[in-house]
């Protein structure tokens, strides 16, 4: 009985999850983090509640409203110059659904439009401000963000589907932070209703409600740039190390970019690493582990102050991403130069995407490329998961 209780309150967890799904609070960090001001406009009519849900301002097409930070308060200003007595947080709403919010930086700002509401609140640094809306929504201003819309149209649903699952399983990765992801690479980069264009729309339409699912779990659906030939292995299962080349062995991935290389005297190399290797001197050489698939996953670096192990992802990060523009990489010595040469783009793991639209030139559906790079999922409609939600709770 008690086992029985047990998985009828882990169901209604799962149902609640799912239930909110189509909603997602989106932390504006890129342009608006810890701001100190902001201005507030609308395409049309819009309202501003407080704390309380009481609409305490009005406004037309055009106004712009300022919203400061005064020590520890947060002031919100008419047209006027006028101060709204009103306490925070702020709920900014259009009156119409096909009006757009406009938040700018300052007056001289062009503005970034949002689709659904804006919520003001106040953090340790300054101005924290969420967009909440519906999820297909957020997609909308993920994906030309994320994949050029010039790429082919499976290739684009493929994207869709993999940023509408990454974005349900991390939907409380910020959740201490008072919303479920940011607008920053750190999550998918999310540009509002301002990035939206036709193409990328038909993708998310064309995949409404779609999502990846692994074992009944919707996935952390990850992907890169460019894997450069072979995607990097993952922390989850479905996340394999799986070769882009096609039947004939040709790279999938080859590109007017896809080959890098840099070079530094070995002085300047470690002083790049010596911040988090302070004694770090005298490199003589550098070798690199390989996963069973190619790919380097450890850096070894034999030095006079004793050798060092780092992971290929570490050392990119601490080399700088912009550089070192992948972990598939060869590292050699020569003439007292340490030389780096790779492929591809981006961390390597899950989809790649110029793969992806590769594979959709030759006629691969999304299906198709979705499970190519992610092992043994399904591509499934969020309602199956939640009919299959309820009949198992019953």
């Amino acid at each position: 009985m008690r086992r029985a209780i047990i998985v009828g309150i882990i169901w209604v967890i799962v149902i609640g999850c799912f239930a909110e799904a189509e909603t997602i609070k989106i932390g504006l960090l890129r342009r608006f983090n810890d701001a100190k001001s902001v201005f507030v406009s609308c395409t049309g009519k819009f309202q501003i509640a407080d704390k309380s849900g009481a609409i305490v301002l009005q406004s037309n097409a055009g106004d712009k409203i300022s919203i400061q930070v005064n020590q520890s308060q947060i002031l919100l200003i008419d047209t006027t110059g006028n101060n709204i007595a009103a306490e925070p947080p702020f709920c900014i709403t259009s009156c119409s659904l096909d009006d757009r919010i406009i938040l700018y930086q300052n007056q001289n700002d062009k503005g970034t439009r949002y689709r659904g509401k804006i919520s003001v609140l106040m953090n340790k640094s300054g101005i924290l401000l969420i967009n909440e809306l519906d999820i297909e929504d957020y997609l909308l201003g993920v994906l030309p963000c994320e994949m050029p819309e010039s790429y082919h149209s499976e290739a684009l649903k493929a994207q869709a589907v993999a940023a509408r699952s990454y974005a349900l399983a991390n939907r409380m990765k910020h959740y201490s932070q008072g919303f479920s992801l940011c607008d920053s690479s750190d999550c998918q980069i999310y540009g509002g209703a301002e990035v939206e264009r036709p193409k990328a729309s038909a993708a998310v339409r064309d995949t409404a409600g779609l999502v990846a699912v692994f074992n009944g779990q919707v996935i952390s659906a990850q992907y890169t740039g460019d894997c450069g030939g072979i995607t990097a292995e993952g922390r989850q299962p479905y996340l394999q190390s799986v070769s882009d080349c096609d039947d004939k062995g040709i790279d999938m991935c080859d590109n007017p970019q896809h080959t890098w290389s840099a070079a530094w005297n070995i002085a300047d190399f470690e002083n790049i690493l010596k911040p988090h290797y302070p004694n770090l001197s005298g490199i003589k050489d550098i070798a690199i582990e390989r996963t069973s698939a190619g790919r380097p996953y450890l850096v070894k670096i034999k030095a006079d102050s004793g050798d060092i192990e780092i992971t290929a992802s570490k050392l990119r990060m601490l080399v700088g991403i912009n550089v070192v523009k992948s972990t598939y990489f060869t590292a050699k010595i020569i003439d007292g130069a340490v030389i780096l040469s790779g492929r591809g783009m981006g961390h390597g793991v899950g989809m790649c995407q110029i793969g992806a639209n590769a594979r959709a030139k030759q006629g691969a559906s999304f299906e198709q490329i979705l499970k190519h790079y992610y092992s043994g999922i399904q591509i499934l409609p969020m309602s199956d998961l939640l009919n299959n939600t309820n009949s198992k709770s019953q």
